[in-house]
């Protein structure tokens, strides 16, 4: 998993995508991640990665997680989530997908992963989240 992890940091480094200093962790089962795939843990005394499959999407999404946790601000998160058509950026009792922060991470992992995009107009809408949230186009196109 080591291999995928440093590929995945050097898709972020390779579009200007700073990530903050983290902790990376690999687990065997997902027991380590709480029964997750991955999970990303803020912190005072450092944020964490724990991931539990092998797979670039969601390698990518956790540390999109830690990313945007650094380099979002308030402004911008309330531009998505308007046009994202969302009405909050991290509510407990909202379900997975309408959470702001997960639509989030989700977007920068979708707009990061290595597969180029052929028909940008079919996906303009998670093309122009994505611009908002970077400020600069997907590198799939």
């Amino acid at each position: 998993m080591a291999g995928l992890i440093r590929e995945a940091i050097a898709r972020f480094e390779s579009v200007g995508l700073t990530l903050p200093e983290l902790s990376i962790h690999a687990h065997p089962t997902s027991a380590g991640c709480r029964g997750k795939c991955g999970l990303f843990t803020a912190a005072e005394s450092g944020d964490r990665v724990d991931l539990c499959v092998r797979m670039q999407h969601t390698i990518l999404h956790e540390l999109a997680h830690a990313w945007e946790r650094h380099n979002v601000d308030d402004a911008t998160r309330q531009r998505f989530l308007d046009y994202s058509g969302l009405e909050a950026w991290n509510d407990p009792e909202a379900d997975w997908d309408k959470r702001g922060i997960e639509v989030a991470a989700q977007t920068i992992a979708w707009g990061l992963l290595d597969i180029p995009i052929t028909n940008a107009d079919r996906f303009e809408h998670q093309l122009d989240q994505f611009e908002l949230l970077t400020g600069f186009g997907s590198p799939r196109l």
